[in-house]
Parts: structure tokens; sequence; C-alpha cells
């Protein structure tokens, strides 16, 4: 029995082209498709994630089992009850060789409107593969080489904010100031999910966040967006028999905009980004 929730939609480009290769990014449902005409176009609404997510790798283009990569493609939409919004939204291939039809992808969706999603089911990308500068340095630091770290942006003006498990097991996310990151980090038994030194206030992002039974979820790719400095959980590593911590920060001066071009950030930022450079360069080895 056909669902009459479910509305389908055969994807055809602006200029009539209808068969594409198709990049996509499962675990983060972003992707493009590209014509035959070597044309691009993100996937929904895919442009709001591309750029960040192909930094480190850019998706291979999938293949039918015949070996052909041309795809028609079809987006199924199914509908909120007694709504005009979509719940989600399945996205379908079929190959223009042998035919095969498979699901290469289902997205969620969790707001609302979501009627744009159907009207401009693609959206043109003129560069599908821009890259920017970005910053990730890390090592297995002593912790007074991180206390170290965290005192020198303290020392900058920026609002600190701390991602953190807490005693109950849960992920919780709050500003807080020097004083209180010392005595949480000077505490074996804390745990925390990323630190924070950023020029803006981020009550916002914690707001507009994902939650679960366990807490909530910040975006782990905030500092490309943001005026920040983002210090990750260390990772544990056996290195010559013995478990030691990998510490890493990330940061970047520049970012691309939703018109897919980049553009550099504050100037007061990307001074302090020139600072944190040499300290890491001297203190950091």
């Amino acid at each position: 029995m056909l669902d009459e929730r479910k509305i389908q939609k055969e994807i055809v480009s602006s200029i009539g082209e209808d068969e594409f290769q198709i990049r996509y990014i499962r675990d983060e449902n972003a992707g493009i498709l590209i014509s035959r005409s070597d044309k691009s176009y993100f996937i929904l609404d895919s442009k709001e994630y591309w750029y960040d997510l192909i930094q480190e790798k850019h998706p291979s283009k999938q293949k039918c089992s015949c070996k052909n990569d041309f795809f028609k493609v079809r987006f199924d939409y199914l509908r909120r009850k007694e709504t005009d919004d979509f719940i989600s939204v399945e996205l379908v291939s079929q190959c223009t060789e042998c035919g095969k039809t498979k699901t290469f992808g289902r997205i969620d969706i969790d707001y609302s409107p979501s009627s744009q999603l159907f009207e401009q089911a693609i959206t043109y990308c003129e560069q599908p593969k821009i890259k920017y500068k970005t910053y990730t340095i890390g090592g297995f630091w002593e912790k007074e080489d991180l206390s170290g770290l965290t005192e020198f942006l303290s020392q900058k003006q920026l609002l600190i904010y701390l991602w953190y498990w807490n005693e109950f097991g849960k992920r919780c996310f709050k500003q807080v100031d020097f004083v209180e990151l010392t005595m949480f980090l000077s505490n074996e038994n804390s745990t925390y999910l990323g630190i924070y030194f950023s020029f803006e206030p981020l009550e916002q992002i914690a707001s507009n966040s994902d939650y679960d039974d366990k807490g909530i979820f910040i975006d782990r790719n905030l500092w490309r967006k943001k005026e920040l400095v983002q210090i990750g959980s260390p990772i544990r590593v056996l290195l010559d028999n013995s478990i030691k911590l990998c510490y890493y920060i990330e940061f970047c001066c520049e970012f691309i905009d939703s018109n897919g071009k980049v553009q550099v950030k504050g100037e007061s930022f990307c001074c302090l980004t020139k600072e944190l450079l040499r300290y890491c360069k001297e203190k950091l080895k």
C-alpha cells in the first residue's frame, strides 16, 4: 500500500540534465551531484556543511556493481502527519547502464519549515573543491604543557567554554573562568570533550545543539566557522609499552561563506592566531 505522505521527485537540473555522478558523505548526509556537462549541484542543504567536510578528504564517486558511475536520481520525501513539513528524505539512484536501483542515503529532518528542500532539491555549486588554511597542532604533551597553553590563552581576554562529562555521566556545556578550568583539569577524574577559547559568546551554539539521553552534542567543527581556538580531548596512545596522551588544538583564520567564497576572520582573531603559532613553536615541542 502506498504511503500517502510520500512524495517522489525525479532530479533534473535547471538546464534539463537528469544523469549524474554522485559524491556523497554518508556519515554526514552531505553530497553533490555532477552532471554529464560537469556542472555540480549540492544535495538538499549540503551547502551548509560541504566545504568544511571536504577539507580533509574529498569523497570518491559512487559506482554501480557494473562499474558505471552515472545515475538517474530520485528523492523520496516523507511528510509529517497533517503538516506540510518533511520528516525525512530518501536518496535513490538508478544506474543508467544496468538499471539497478538503490538507496544511497537517508536524511532525517528535525527543523521547520522544510518545504524549501522539495522546491529546491539541488542547488548549483560553482566550485565544489574550495580549500582554506587551517591549523591542527598536536603532540604528546605533559599536563604542564596543557596548563601553560590554557594560561596563555586565558590572558587574551577570551571567553572560555567547557564541554565535559559530569559526575552523572552526562555531557554538559558551560562557560567557565580560568580558575574553574584549572581546577577541572587538575582533577584526575575529570573528562572533557572540548575546551573553547572564543572571541564571541557561544550560548546560542548550546541552545541550537542536538541532545540525547547522555546530554548535549557540540559540533566538533565549530572552530572552522567561529573565531575560536578549540582544544580537543586527548587521545590515548600505546607508545613504548606505556599509555601516552596525544593533545591537539585546532583553529583557522579563514572560512567559506554561504556564497562559496573564502573569507578572512576578524583582525583581532588573526593577530591572536599569529601569537598562538609562535607560542606553540617555542613552548610545545
